[in-house]
């Protein structure tokens, strides 16, 4: 019986790696415009088999992504982490939206102080492009909504020999936070010249 040809194994491995590079990147070209068609795609790969740092990062950032802008569920999106880290300081965009995508995450999971020290942390960063800056703020504003309709309650049902106990607990927990941010001179340009500040000043 003839031997096994060297070389088939490493072939099937790069074919491999190669569907789903190419199925993580139609995903993220249909992202901006079709989040669920993009969803789709990558809904059938399978994450474990994602060895590349790289394409692990990309796979679990467009996915959160996605569900964020679908307003999806994000229960399962707990690698986001994972893809934010891995964006840190390499890809400002990137950088950004998975740590919106994060800060989702965290209040999806309960976590609103988090959610709220994620958002901030990112309203921090410099050379940030304006569209994604207010974004970020819009997001701010939305989770600092809290329980508008003030239907926070917490029920509890007691049973005895005899008795049934129904206790319904209301605490009022509605508020409205807004927040404004303004960043002078991000630049980090120094101003030259006598009234070089009077536009800016004018502008209020």
């Amino acid at each position: 019986m003839s031997e096994k040809p060297q070389g088939l194994e490493p072939l099937v491995i790069v074919d491999n790696f190669g569907q789903k590079f190419f199925g993580v990147s139609q995903a993220e070209q249909l992202m901006p415009g079709n989040p669920d068609s993009a969803l789709t795609i990558l809904e059938a790969i399978d994450p474990s088999e994602i060895k590349v740092d790289s394409l692990k990062a990309k796979f679990h950032y467009l996915r959160a992504f996605g569900h964020m802008k679908s307003n999806r569920s994000m229960i399962g999106d707990s690698l986001i982490s994972f893809a934010h880290n891995y964006y840190r300081g390499k890809d400002i965009v990137k950088d950004l939206r998975s740590g919106l995508a994060l800060a989702w995450y965290k209040f999806w999971v309960g976590d609103t102080p988090g959610s709220i020290a994620m958002l901030d942390s990112l309203a921090g960063l410099h050379d940030v492009p304006d569209s994604l800056m207010a974004q970020t703020l819009r997001i701010r504003v939305t989770l600092e909504a809290i329980d508008l309709f003030n239907t926070s309650c917490n029920d509890a049902v007691m049973f005895n020999d005899a008795v049934k106990l129904a206790q319904k607990n209301y605490s009022s927990g509605r508020s409205v936070m807004l927040t404004l941010q303004y960043r002078f001179n991000t630049t980090r340009d120094r101003y030259r010249g006598t009234g070089a500040g009077n536009f800016e000043k004018s502008r209020f």
